[in-house]
């Protein structure tokens, strides 16, 4: 775990200790081994906020929570925002210094109020407070692809955290089994959106929005895929149509700047955005395949193909079996029950 954010918010109280109490949550936000970046926090009487984010060398993410007391209202992130050089020409005011995305987006919050976020395109989780009328958004992508946002409350307290570690931390917080949610599991091997299997505690469904104003919770969507028109295209043009746009999503990742890594199998999903990226940057691309010792599963020789035909710096690792050690630590990771073949793989 080594990003992510979480807070306690109670307009009609006052938080004790907060400076103690936010340390001791955002313990879990430290066992990375990272010294790039330190836990950005900011509190007072009511409310603690915590966030933790790694710049990955683009300059327009900030790292810190930001406070605008021109615009009267407080902004932290778990993601990035992909088109933030587009929409900071097109609506950020000329004479306004242009910090960073936490800003853009309290700027794009203040000019069109919570549907700002449909403006967005990025993989994110998004928090606001209102320092004008005491309320609290807090929202994520159309997917929810950054990470899951898990949520409670107690009497006026409202509580969150992408972590859902961090949120058991909490004095008050209850660890009780939500029976619905275990039935979802063994149903789907997965617990869906908004249930957690604690009861009381709640995801934030993919496309929503939270509000948290006088003492209540509101949830609703902000975003739906279109409806169709009913019109056909054929063939060639859908397939045509498709590319270009799976080009421009790839286009728009690689300008972000910092470090752009892609994980090629040797399949047409990973080989197809090798070489879209390949057009789409003057830059030598990373790739990484992951392997086994047994030439029947192991489809690095694909990949070394595709590697080899685009001059890509590339890595790879092979799965050996000895990775059984870390089954403890894999489990730890999880924030929920969950089943799946592929879990080798540790998350932020």
């Amino acid at each position: 775990m080594s990003q992510g954010i979480f807070g306690l918010i109670d307009f009609n109280g006052r938080v004790d200790s907060p400076d103690n109490l936010a340390k001791t949550i955002g313990t879990f936000l430290q066992d990375d081994g990272c010294r790039k970046a330190g836990i950005s926090y900011l509190h007072d009487e009511n409310y603690i906020l915590g966030m933790k984010r790694i710049c990955n060398d683009r300059n327009h993410q900030q790292t810190d929570i930001v406070q605008n007391r021109e615009l009267q209202a407080l902004c932290l992130i778990h993601g990035e925002i992909n088109n933030y050089e587009n929409l900071a020409q097109e609506y950020l005011p000329g004479d306004s210094p242009r910090e960073g995305d936490l800003d853009l987006v309290l700027h794009l919050y203040r000019q069109f109020g919570p549907q700002f976020v449909r403006k967005l395109n990025g993989l994110f989780s998004l928090a606001i407070l209102d320092q004008t009328d005491s309320q609290f958004v807090l929202l994520n992508d159309r997917f929810g692809m950054a990470h899951q946002i898990y949520w409670t409350m107690i009497g006026s307290r409202f509580y969150f955290a992408t972590h859902l570690k961090s949120l058991l931390s909490y004095p008050g917080v209850r660890k009780e089994i939500d029976i619905e949610a275990l039935n979802l599991f063994l149903k789907y091997s997965y617990i869906p959106s908004p249930w957690t299997i604690f009861e009381g505690i709640r995801k934030l469904p993919p496309g929503h929005m939270l509000t948290y104003y006088d003492r209540k919770v509101t949830v609703k969507s902000y975003w739906e895929f279109k409806k169709p028109d009913g019109s056909m295209i054929d063939i060639p043009e859908a397939t045509s149509t498709y590319g270009q746009l799976l080009k421009e999503s790839i286009s728009r990742r690689i300008r972000t700047g910092g470090q752009m890594g892609i994980l090629l199998s040797g399949g047409l999903d990973s080989s197809a955005n090798v070489a879209l990226a390949a057009q789409c940057t003057e830059k030598r691309i990373k790739t990484f395949s992951v392997g086994f010792d047994d030439p029947v599963f192991d489809e690095r020789p694909y990949a070394q193909i595709v590697s080899k035909h685009f001059n890509t710096e590339h890595y790879e690792t092979t799965i050996t079996g000895q990775e059984i050690e870390d089954l403890p630590k894999l489990i730890w990771y999880l924030e929920e029950p969950y089943f799946e073949f592929g879990l080798f793989k540790i998350p932020n």
